[in-house]
């Protein structure tokens, strides 16, 4: 097994030791969650099925379709127990208000954290109640996840093998990104070993998830626009767009990172604005260590959060208001890296 550190192996055990005092558990992610998120929370709900623990796998807000390959997806519910869990083990949140525990009364109870977003969030100073595991040397939350599993001779399924995969291929685009490392490829390569269909996983997760999508991705990307003044390629979709197309906002997931691989010297940065038709615009920000922008810093201007190369925000206004002002302040500010 990869090496690690003597405090990341010292937390992970740490861990366990809650988890396994805990009879009710249940499990979390950010709102909207993605396949690191939900690819961790079902490996966990499998392992603790076996362990005889009750077990909820709580996904808020839009759960992506084209995961239910995923062993256990039928198990992601968007109904909190009334009974308050013993324990909550959330992954790849970022920052705790959007695991949203405060809309169930759940937010004091204890937690522990996987995640591998920049700790500038105050989710991740540590309280009696709060273990946060936060290492950004990690891929994903499914690849701190495999060692956890690893670090505490818990065995893995092959079940459990291809929901881990799947949330280390999602957070490293097929292991193209910049924050995949020998530890993720060591990790990935003892999951496919289990038996993890390799080729499924790559098409569900980085391919078009349906005929109708393609056509959604075809009108996002007809419409990119260079802004010459800061690099920025920016698109946008709309109500109008999906139902013209008969598609879903969880079909233009994927429509970002397609627009991230055009190689283009004169492209800082990549948006992908979705306007939803409820005076919210959700803004996609991609770069790459070779635009080296730091997309996370734009974003949080205007309250999101991310990576620094894949960050999002949600933004109040009318569209063609909330791409001026995005252009407006990546001309004023610095987001060199």
């Amino acid at each position: 097994m990869t090496k690690l550190p003597e405090t990341t192996v010292a937390q992970l055990k740490a861990a366990y030791g809650k988890i396994a005092a805990a009879r009710d558990i249940v499990l979390a992610t950010h709102e909207n969650p993605d396949a690191d998120g939900i690819g961790a929370m079902l490996a966990f709900a499998l392992y603790l099925n076996a362990a005889r623990k009750r077990v909820t796998v709580w996904g808020s807000g839009m759960i992506p379709r084209h995961l239910s390959f995923l062993p256990g997806f039928p198990l992601l519910t968007e109904r909190f127990p009334k009974r308050l869990p013993d324990l909550v083990v959330a992954f790849d949140y970022g920052s705790r208000v959007r695991l949203r525990l405060e809309k169930v009364g759940a937010e004091h109870i204890p937690l522990i954290g996987f995640d591998h977003h920049p700790p500038d969030n105050a989710h991740h100073t540590e309280d009696e109640n709060t273990l946060a595991l936060v290492d950004v040397s990690f891929s994903s939350s499914s690849e701190m996840a495999y060692y956890f599993f690893v670090t505490n001779d818990i065995a893995i399924t092959q079940d459990m093998a291809t929901c881990l995969y799947a949330g280390i291929v999602h957070d490293t685009g097929g292991f193209s990104h910049s924050n995949t490392s020998p530890r993720t490829f060591a990790a990935a390569s003892a999951l496919a070993a289990l038996g993890v269909d390799i080729e499924r996983a790559a098409k569900r997760l980085l391919g078009l998830p349906s005929y109708a999508a393609a056509h959604v991705a075809g009108l996002a990307l007809s419409r990119m626009t260079l802004d010459k003044a800061t690099g920025v390629a920016y698109s946008y979709l709309g109500p109008d767009d999906l139902a013209a197309t008969g598609t879903t906002w969880d079909d233009a997931d994927t429509i970002v990172h397609l627009m991230n691989d055009i190689n283009a010297p004169e492209v800082s940065c990549i948006i992908l604005f979705k306007n939803r038709g409820t005076g919210v615009i959700s803004a996609s920000f991609r770069s790459d260590a070779e635009r080296r922008f730091d997309a996370r810093k734009l974003a949080q201007i205007f309250g999101g959060g991310g990576h620094v190369y894949a960050a999002g925000a949600k933004i109040e206004g009318e569209l063609h208001e909330v791409i001026a002002s995005v252009l407006d302040q990546a001309k004023r500010g610095n987001f060199a890296v």
